[in-house]
């Protein structure tokens, strides 16, 4: 496999269809927006855009620094680690993640209140992963990475990281610059930071490295070689850097809709350097300005399922960014049809929900787009969603635990 340097990515027209199946991050990319500062701490969920189309000068020197992400870099890796890895869930097989409002370190509290939320409404299910956004150049990372994952973990709930780069003040990152070794130094920062939070393994994260990089809306996108090299050398510098095997599983999180030749399978990182699958898939409905409107289970999500299934047959898939909105069709029979068909999947094994209220670049007539199935401010949240998590609280006939989401109890750190 090749270092090359693609740093110039055309932006290419495209149906809303590319919309309405990306996260939060992916959206906010495409258009340039002010960071907000929290006491040092740079918000991301309302990210600096990297812009699209810039050039980064090919580095001599940076191309001799690419050993450690060589083609053939193994890893350990199986679905025996990964049931290891959440055994400090009961049940461990099977997950309910949500996004919060903004960085964990300021919002973490909205966990628990989804928590007493459904316990009011009778339901055991609780939430077991907390997804975030973070970057590979976070300001401030020895304050910053540790209070974030604190915050998650002192909530009960493992830390599902989107790792980006290019989404600082610090200008546009491309896949290149990863795989090259130019960003290295940043690399072994936060790795190092990680691994003293791990405290040996003892607390445990999801990484997912240069999440939906098979998409032209953040600026390390549409290079599968440069991504395939890059995520290697992340990989390999964690590994350098202390953090073990038991502190950190390592996810594959495209999007699953994608350009044609830029599809999901192209980006693979191969099975050894893999422990879980996951993609982005949302329902943007009558929100968007183009595009077929509401799309339906068979459309947003199944198709991907069968193709996750297929590339990696033996890994836990994740719903790694999901949400719908109301307009344009029916939230709660969006949620409830969703949801049961998942649980039925197999090898599905959570499920990670959108829970913001965002403004969203393509989308004006909604904006802001309210994704939430619970609104914190009013205590109130989407039957459907209650529906949906009813519906798993006893076992399926002829349904393996493995193969069910949403039924966690989160067990006590």
């Amino acid at each position: 496999m090749k270092l090359v340097n693609n740093a110039t990515h055309p932006i290419k027209t495209q149906r809303f269809r590319s919309l309405f199946i990306v996260g939060a991050l992916g959206l906010s990319a495409l258009f340039a927006a002010p960071v907000t500062v929290h006491d040092g701490y740079v918000d991301f969920s309302r990210g600096e855009a990297a812009t699209l189309g810039e050039t980064t000068e090919n580095n001599p020197a940076a191309n001799l620094r690419v050993a450690s992400a060589k083609e053939g870099t193994s890893f350990s890796s199986s679905i025996e680690r990964v049931n290891d890895f959440m055994a400090v869930l009961d049940p461990p097989d099977v997950f309910l993640g949500i996004y919060t409002s903004a960085s964990l370190q300021v919002s973490a509290k909205e966990i628990g209140q989804v928590d007493q939320w459904m316990r009011t409404n009778g339901l055991t299910t609780r939430v077991a992963i907390a997804g975030t956004f973070m970057d590979i150049e976070f300001p401030n990372p020895e304050w910053n990475i540790p209070h974030d994952l604190d915050a998650a973990w002192s909530e009960g709930a493992l830390p599902f990281v989107n790792l980006a780069v290019g989404t600082t003040s610090l200008g546009t990152r491309t896949a290149y610059d990863v795989a090259s070794g130019v960003l290295d130094d940043a690399i072994r920062a936060w790795a190092s930071v990680y691994a003293d939070w791990s405290q040996g393994g003892e607390r445990r994260a999801f990484i997912a490295p240069l999440q939906e990089m098979n998409t032209g809306w953040v600026s390390y996108g549409l290079d599968p070689e440069n991504f395939k090299l890059a995520y290697a050398r992340i990989r390999q510098i964690f590994l350098e850097e202390g953090v073990l095997e038991s502190a950190v599983l390592w996810v594959f999180a495209p999007n699953g809709w994608s350009l044609p030749g830029h599809e999901f399978e192209r980006y693979y990182p191969g099975d050894s350097a893999v422990d879980v699958v996951g993609f982005s898939a949302f329902n943007f409905g009558a929100c968007a300005l183009s595009g077929v409107g509401w799309d339906p289970y068979e459309v947003s999500i199944r198709p991907y399922l069968e193709r996750m299934r297929t590339l990696a047959p033996d890994k836990s898939i994740f719903l790694a960014q999901t949400g719908t909105v109301a307009q344009g069709g029916d939230k709660s029979f969006w949620l409830r049809e969703s949801f049961d068909k998942i649980a039925d999947f197999p090898m599905a094994q959570a499920i990670i929900y959108f829970n913001l209220s965002k403004v969203e670049p393509g989308a004006s007539y909604c904006n802001p787009v309210d994704w939430r199935v619970y609104n914190p401010e009013r205590n109130t949240g989407d039957s459907g969603f209650l529906d949906a998590l009813r519906s798993f609280e006893n076992p399926r006939n002829g349904s393996e635990t493995l193969h069910q989401v949403l039924l966690p109890l989160v067990a006590s750190h």
